[in-house]
């Protein structure tokens, strides 16, 4: 089994400030919302964007691709859960929180990262795989992972895991990409902390077989504890002003924290700042988790299930913020997996009236395989890969589904 608590329960909800969200709460099922504003979601000293073109956002047509994986190295299949991605030198990179095979019984590693769009210009799904040895078509995971346990951590064994369910931004190098994931103890689910981790993205031809692009941990590997927000593991993003832009989630929404996006301050606490909404200034203590004072979006809503954990509130989990030159606006994209499967957009323009409920304009579909895993048969952590087309006029998608199966789609907007 490839994840035994994935979908974890502090998933997540916001209503940014005039912004009308429409919602169907049902459980075990994604919501991937996007949303663009004029400013930093309504913080004026933030960054600003234009907002004058294509909008509102409109698809005009959605492809799904279906699930990735490399049919070169495994022809049996290779299985992944969760994980985004970035393009940096050239290559279109996604990360998993963990991957496997069938072959000599069950192959798994905790993480791992693969190249799309490289065995096949123009094929998403058919991915060049990392960390793997063997015959062609045969091959499994070495054990090999892009980022593992590091000193007192491996004390506790296996079970240690640092998932790379989030997604990744360039950084101005060109070269390097960055993400901040979550790292825990799985065998009981217990959150120690979130780790920042860049990785050099380089030819996959200079990459030996069973190894992987160089990946490290920056700083001392632990950037924000269990007890406070996990800044950076919502989304990243770089902007031209010189700051690294780190969002956070609770169970109220979702919090920003910058710094220079220099090598030598992004890993450094000491540098951070973090924006405080209530008092629309940044300040150089962290936000209180799940507290909603001075978040730049506020959004939770109920759990809907049988049983004691109905009405627990769901919040924010991973998503995406970048720079949308078709609209010409910066984009911030999420999923919950505790509302339904629908894509939802809204956005808010400087010259006109908050928009009103814009129509839901699909619905990604259940792989069928997932009905072998009914307590698992639903979708969660989507992600966007903007820099699959960087004219912006489609953008390519991803989402889990049953803790096995990363799938892709394409939208392409009006």
């Amino acid at each position: 089994h490839l994840s035994h608590n994935r979908v974890h329960e502090d998933m997540f909800s916001s209503t940014p400030t005039g912004v009308s969200l429409g919602f169907a709460a049902v459980v075990c099922v994604t919501t991937i919302v996007l949303l663009a504003y004029n400013t930093v979601f309504n913080i004026p000293v933030a960054f600003l964007v234009s907002y004058n073109h294509h909008l509102p956002l409109e698809a005009a047509s959605i492809e799904d691709l279906g699930w990735v994986t490399d049919p070169v190295l495994n022809d049996g299949g290779i299985y992944h859960d969760g994980g985004g991605g970035a393009t940096a030198n050239g290559y279109h990179v996604q990360i998993f929180a963990d991957s496997s095979t069938n072959s000599s019984g069950f192959n798994f590693v905790h993480n791992s990262v693969a190249y799309f769009g490289y065995r096949e210009p123009g094929n998403p799904i058919k991915q060049y795989q990392f960390g793997m040895t063997g015959p062609e078509g045969k091959a499994i995971f070495s054990g090999i992972v892009p980022v593992g346990p590091e000193g007192n951590e491996t004390d506790i064994g296996p079970i240690f895991a640092v998932w790379m369910l989030s997604g990744m931004t360039p950084m101005p190098d060109g070269e390097t990409i960055l993400g901040v994931f979550p790292c825990l103890n799985e065998g009981n689910s217990t959150d120690f902390y979130n780790t920042m981790v860049q990785m050099n993205v380089t030819d996959p031809e200079t990459i030996a077989p069973g190894e992987n692009p160089p990946f490290k941990r920056l700083g001392n590997g632990r950037l924000f504890y269990a007890n406070e927000v996990y800044y950076g593991t919502f989304a990243l993003e770089v902007k031209p002003n010189g700051y690294l832009y780190l969002y956070g989630s609770d169970v109220t929404g979702i919090k920003l924290a910058r710094t220079p996006s220099m090598p030598s301050s992004i890993a450094d606490r000491n540098q951070y700042t973090y924006y405080n909404s209530a008092t629309k200034t940044w300040q150089t203590d962290p936000l209180t988790k799940n507290d909603a004072t001075g978040n730049i979006i506020t959004w939770s809503v109920p759990l809907i299930v049988d049983g004691p954990k109905n009405g627990t509130l769901l919040g924010p989990n991973v998503g995406d913020v970048w720079y949308d030159n078709y609209h010409k606006t910066t984009v911030m994209m999420w999923n919950d997996a505790g509302i339904d499967a629908t894509f939802w957009f809204r956005y808010e323009s400087l010259s006109t009236a908050p928009k009103p409920h814009i129509p839901p304009i699909w619905t990604p579909p259940i792989p069928p395989e997932c009905a072998a895993e009914p307590e698992l048969n639903f979708n969660y952590q989507g992600h966007a890969h903007p820099g699959w087309d960087t004219t912006g006029k489609t953008l390519l998608i991803s989402y889990a589904s049953c803790a096995y199966y990363v799938s892709m789609a394409k939208i392409t907007w009006i």
